[in-house]
């Protein structure tokens, strides 16, 4: 399928599950391609047949939109070096959450989530620690015996319970074992940052290579530059 395609599908897709969207850039050198909003949640989407030409650059541009605009960035794409993109698993890359459309139908059309993430070593899970620990507790089952029942140490198991994935088997036997659901469903739009808006801002008394953002610094707004998207700069009223 062709980049073109491939974008007119997202946009179809997020159209049907009533998003607002923009129109289409369709520029590799940017950083995102459409942007689409539903309610509080708000898209920034870069797609590429092969997400690993998604370069660390594009990367960065699309964290600094996303803590700015407190947005979502997202990939979506077909293939790997690894081959394709199975449906149902959020990978990522540069820390954004890839996915192919085909996952982005399921969660927002069938509302079916995704369960599985890659990480480097293979395929995990999300276990719910808290109710794990709880289960393990009231029911007076050691650490010891869920390690020697899943195949893992005991420091896995606090590990779990403390919010670290599990792999896929062993995720399964401490179900089958408890007797309960344990796995719980990944949310490809969540995203989670530790950087502040005020991080990537010009500082005062700087000045840049522009003179329309210099004059927004001298009249008091906070200017933002980005190198890989449709615009220099993301600006605001610092009495905000």
């Amino acid at each position: 399928m062709s980049r073109e395609d491939l974008i007119n599908t997202t946009r179809a897709i997020l159209a049907k599950a009533g998003f607002d969207i923009s129109p289409s850039l369709n520029l590799r050198s940017i950083c995102f391609d459409i942007v689409g909003r539903k309610d509080e949640t708000l898209l920034i989407i870069k797609i590429l047949s092969n997400v690993d030409a998604f370069s660390r650059e594009n990367a960065e541009d699309m964290k600094v939109l996303a803590d700015a605009l407190r947005a979502t960035p997202l990939l979506i794409g077909e293939t790997s070096s690894s081959g394709p993109l199975e449906t149902g698993i959020v990978y990522s890359r540069f820390k954004i959450p890839i996915i192919s459309n085909e996952t982005l139908s399921e969660h927002l059309l069938e509302e079916v989530p995704p369960f599985i993430f890659a990480a480097p070593g293979g395929l995990y899970v999300k276990i719910d620690g808290d109710l794990l620990r709880q289960i393990r507790e009231s029911n007076g089952i050691s650490l010891g015996t869920l390690a020697e029942t899943t195949g893992v140490s005991r420091r896995t198991i606090q590990m779990y319970e403390s919010g670290m994935g599990a792999m896929i088997d062993a995720a399964i036997r401490l179900e089958k074992f408890l007797q309960i659901p344990i796995i719980e469903p990944i949310d490809p739009f969540e995203y989670k940052s530790k950087k502040r808006l005020e991080d990537y801002e010009v500082a005062d008394g700087r000045v840049t290579e522009s003179k329309a953002l210099n004059r927004l610094l001298e009249i008091g707004f906070a200017i933002t530059p980005v190198t890989k998207s449709p615009f220099e700069a993301i600006s605001r009223s610092r009495q905000m």
